[in-house]
């Protein structure tokens, strides 16, 4: 007998609760790292700073828009400071964050919490 399977979707862009559930992490960057494709996470002038368009100036911030509980936070570690990994339902990435208006030019992270 011939049983139907409902087909999964699935979206690179977003960390669903489950998926966080599953992961053994401490902290936002080791949520974030490796996650999410085309997302890098690096270390450089003393911080770890995330990319999702790449790097391309030299003395303007390439970091995109971190929108945490509808609070927005201008990088990583400031996110990272500011959330617990106990607290994140969920996040998704935008690569286009027009909608933020030039703060999403970078892209956007939004990390809803509980």
């Amino acid at each position: 007998m011939y049983q139907e399977i409902p087909e999964q979707t699935y979206n690179s862009n977003i960390i669903t609760y489950e998926r966080i559930r599953q992961l053994d992490v401490n902290n936002l960057i080791d949520l974030l790292r490796g996650n999410i494709a085309g997302l890098q996470i690096n270390y450089s002038d003393g911080q770890m700073k995330a990319s999702i368009r790449g790097s391309s100036s030299f003395a303007l911030s390439t970091e995109p828009l971190f929108i945490v509980g509808g609070t927005e936070y201008n990088s990583l570690e400031e996110a990272n400071n500011a959330v617990s990994v106990e607290d994140i339902r969920e996040v998704e990435i935008k690569k286009d964050g027009s909608e933020y208006g030039m703060k999403g030019a970078n892209g956007v992270i939004i990390i809803r919490i509980k």
